[in-house]
């Protein structure tokens, strides 16, 4: 009876709903590690093995992302959110009537939900639009469409993303006090992507920041002394899992602590580690065509694209008229409302003031609308 509950368990926890996060956007599908590369999609590769992200292997279906995955294009789009939108869960259904030579190739009416695991640089190519180009892995695919057909088109939007377990730290090098400390938090719900990651050594009252130095890993040079404690924050969201690292062992270690689906204020508690399994090696893949392609360069210029719509230095005084300057917003040049509406600087996901952009208000490639 046991065993019964427990695959109950299982199940529910996979199809548990995922909260919309941004409106519908129109884009095109690609797929990697099926048979068109001569592949068995049942074998994991590229973003389900060693994508860009860090996350490593992918592979058990039964485990968190179940083996639903998606490269984004580098540099563009989805890759402006925080850990280069590592984490991040889109929502994504097939659309058989806006181009004349892909009509007919959606094999039903359904959606399905992946985790961005890898980037995909031959996505960002300008003929395949601004950041709205997606690989996904064959099997993922194939939930929408034939994976022997090459291309689709969709519509996608951010979800929330639903963990079945709490935050999860996975140390992949560490020296030791005093010396070198890279990790990953994984299995993030709501938003997926981390903002900001400190740590605190043993009867220390200071947090030490560390930096997201690319995909979803998070390093610091002088790592303090264990039990280390971790504050890890997620758009306006803030935990601490204390003493999460008790000694410097490589290994995933689990918390109970997560993020909340409603994305309400910060909170903090307290969170055990333990070590469930050996760290895979962060690692990256290279990929032809439209594969899922990794790329090992820094991403702290999306760590630094913070989630707009939950900053707590956004301006409440703003006014949606545009004569308000935006001097929060990424890049250092001011923007007003107008502007933005306008067209000037669209990787935006919020007015000033607040006021939702929606996708009407925004030509070519407009930054999600986060709710």
């Amino acid at each position: 009876m046991s065993l019964v509950i427990a695959l109950v368990l299982a199940a529910a926890s996979q199809t548990t709903a995922n909260s919309a996060l941004s409106d519908w956007m129109p884009g095109l599908a690609t797929n990697y590690g099926g048979p068109s590369e001569g592949m068995n999609p049942n074998n994991p590769s590229y973003g389900l093995k060693d994508g860009s992200c860090g996350y490593g292997d992918l592979s058990n279906r039964g485990v968190y992302p179940y083996y639903r995955a998606v490269g984004i294009p580098s540099g563009k789009g989805i890759s402006r959110l925080p850990t280069g939108g590592c984490g991040t869960c889109l929502e994504f259904k097939c659309v058989n009537d806006r181009t004349p030579a892909f009509q007919g190739r959606c094999s039903g009416s359904g959606s399905v939900t992946v985790m961005v695991t890898d980037t995909c640089p031959q996505c960002a190519t300008s003929t395949d639009g601004e950041g709205d180009h997606f690989d996904l892995n064959a099997l993922s695919f194939n939930e929408l469409a034939p994976m022997l057909i090459g291309r689709i088109d969709v519509d996608y939007r951010l979800v929330s993303c639903t963990p079945p377990t709490g935050l999860r730290v996975n140390v992949d090098g560490s020296g030791g006090a005093g010396l070198w400390l890279r990790l990953l938090i994984t299995t993030v719900a709501n938003k997926g992507t981390v903002s900001d990651v400190k740590c605190q050594g043993a009867g220390s009252s200071s947090w030490q920041s560390m930096t997201n130095t690319y995909g979803a890993a998070w390093e610091v040079d002088n790592s303090p002394s264990y039990p280390m404690s971790l504050q890890v924050t997620s758009g306006s969201q803030t935990v601490t899992l204390e003493n999460v690292l008790e000694g410097p062992s490589t290994g995933i270690f689990d918390s109970d602590q997560q993020f909340s689906s409603s994305g309400s204020s910060s909170s903090s508690s307290s969170s055990s580690g333990s070590s469930s399994s050996s760290s895979s090696s962060a690692s990256s893949s290279s990929g032809e065509g439209s594969r899922s392609s990794s790329s090992s360069s820094s991403s702290s210029s999306a760590s630094s694209s913070q989630d707009s719509s939950e900053s707590s230095s956004q301006s409440s005084s703003s006014s949606s008229s545009g004569s308000s300057d935006c001097g929060d917003k990424a890049p250092s040049s001011s923007y007003t409302c107008a502007q933005q509406v306008g067209g000037a600087y669209n990787n935006t996901q919020l007015c000033c003031d607040g006021t939702r952009l929606t996708a009407a208000a925004t030509p070519a490639w407009k930054f999600p609308v986060l709710r």
